[in-house]
C-alpha cells in the first residue's frame, strides 16, 4: 500500500475473521460515510467498529467483521456483521438504546471506518527486533570480554617465563 490512505492502523487480536485476517496483523482502517459501505455476504467491506457495551474485561473496545447486511432505520444505518471464520452472524446489543443497537446490528454510531488494506508488520516484529538487537550486543561484548582475558593470559604467561629465565640465569 503506497503513500497514507488511512486513518487509524489496529492491530488484530482475535481469530473471528481468519484467514482474511490473522492474530498481530496490522489493519489500515479508513474513515467511511455509512452510505458507501458495501454489506453482502462473504464478500462485504471489512468494518472496524466499537463494539457494543464492550468492557475491557470482556473484550476488547474494537471489533472488525464483515458487513453482510445494512438496513436504515430512523435515519441511522445499521449493520449486520459477521466474521468470516464465525459459523453465525454477530448479534450486538448495548443497554444505551436503539441508537445503538437494533434487532441484533450496531449503528452508524459506532462505526470507526472501513478496512483498506494490511501493513505488513507483525505486532511481535519489534519485540523480535530489539531482542536480536540486545543479543548480538551480548555476544559483541562476550567476544570483546573474552578476547581481553585472553591477551591477559597470555601477558602474564609470558611475564612468568621471562621471570623464571631471569632467575635462572648466572
Amino acid at each position: 500500500m503506497m503513500g497514507r490512505d488511512w486513518d487509524y492502523e489496529v492491530c488484530v487480536l482475535g481469530a473471528s475473521m481468519y484467514p482474511t485476517l490473522k492474530v498481530n496483523e496490522f489493519i489500515c482502517v479508513a474513515k467511511v460515510n455509512a452510505s458507501s459501505v458495501r454489506a453482502a455476504p462473504g464478500d462485504g467491506d471489512i468494518l472496524v467498529f466499537q463494539r457494543p457495551n464492550a468492557s475491557l474485561a470482556k473484550n476488547p473496545p474494537l471489533g472488525a467483521h464483515r458487513a453482510i447486511d445494512k438496513t436504515v432505520r430512523n435515519g441511522l444505518t445499521y449493520f449486520e456483521t459477521k466474521g468470516d471464520n464465525n459459523d453465525s452472524p454477530d448479534q450486538w446489543d448495548d443497554s444505551r438504546g436503539e441508537n445503538y443497537t437494533w434487532n441484533g446490528m450496531f449503528s452508524e454510531l459506532l462505526l470507526m471506518g472501513r478496512v483498506v488494506g494490511l501493513r505488513k508488520t507483525y505486532a511481535v516484529e519489534f519485540p523480535v527486533a530489539v531482542m536480536t538487537i540486545f543479543l548480538v550486543c551480548v555476544i559483541a561484548a562476550d567476544i570483546v570480554i573474552f578476547a581481553f582475558l585472553m591477551r591477559r593470559n597470555v601477558d602474564s604467561q609470558a611475564t612468568d617465563s621471562r621471570g623464571k629465565r631471569s632467575e635462572g640465569a648466572p
